[in-house]
C-alpha cells in the first residue's frame, strides 16, 4: 500500500489514470486486515475521490467496503450499511460491472446472515428479474446469482 501511495505521488495524481482505483483498494485491504476504523476512513475519502473524478468503479468497491466496515463496528451501524450497499450497486451498475454487482450482492447477503448480521434470511438477490444470462459467483459460504439484461 505504501508503494501505491509513493506511486500516485511520484507521477502526480493527474497522470495516473487509475488513481481512484489504488485509494479504494487500500480502503479494500486495510479492513482485511481487521483495522476497522481506518478503512472507514479510508473508504471515505475513497468515495470523496472518485467522485471528483467520477471514477463509478472506484466509488462502487469503496462504498462496499464502508458498507463492510460500518457492519464490523460494534453495535453494527445497519441503516447506513444498507444505504452503502445500495450506493455500491448504483455505482457499479452505472459502469456495468457484473461481476461487482453480483460480489456486491453476495457480500451484503453474507453481513446479513452472518451471526452479528441485521436479518436472518437473505432477501437482497430478490431485486434480479428474470433474463436471459446469469453470472454465477460461488464460494464454500454462499451462491448467489445476478440475472444479467441482454
Amino acid at each position: 500500500m505504501t508503494q501505491q501511495q509513493a506511486l500516485v505521488h511520484s507521477l502526480g495524481e493527474q497522470r495516473l489514470i487509475l488513481a481512484d482505483w489504488f485509494v479504494a483498494t487500500s480502503a479494500e485491504i486495510v479492513l482485511s486486515t481487521h483495522r476497522v476504523e481506518e478503512a472507514l476512513t479510508l473508504a471515505e475519502e475513497a468515495v470523496t475521490y472518485a467522485h471528483s473524478v467520477d471514477g463509478k468503479y472506484a466509488e462502487g468497491l469503496a462504498q462496499r467496503v464502508w458498507g463492510q466496515a460500518l457492519a464490523a463496528l460494534t453495535p453494527a451501524h445497519w441503516d447506513e450499511v444498507e444505504e452503502h450497499m445500495t450506493s455500491s450497486l448504483q455505482a457499479f451498475e452505472a459502469c456495468e460491472m457484473l461481476p461487482e454487482i453480483a460480489r456486491t450482492h453476495r457480500t451484503w447477503g453474507l453481513l446479513k446472515k452472518s451471526p452479528r448480521g441485521m436479518y436472518a434470511e437473505c432477501s437482497q438477490v430478490e431485486y434480479a428479474q428474470p433474463r436471459r444470462k446469469a453470472w454465477v459467483i460461488t464460494s464454500y459460504r454462499a451462491t448467489v446469482i445476478l440475472l444479467i439484461p441482454q
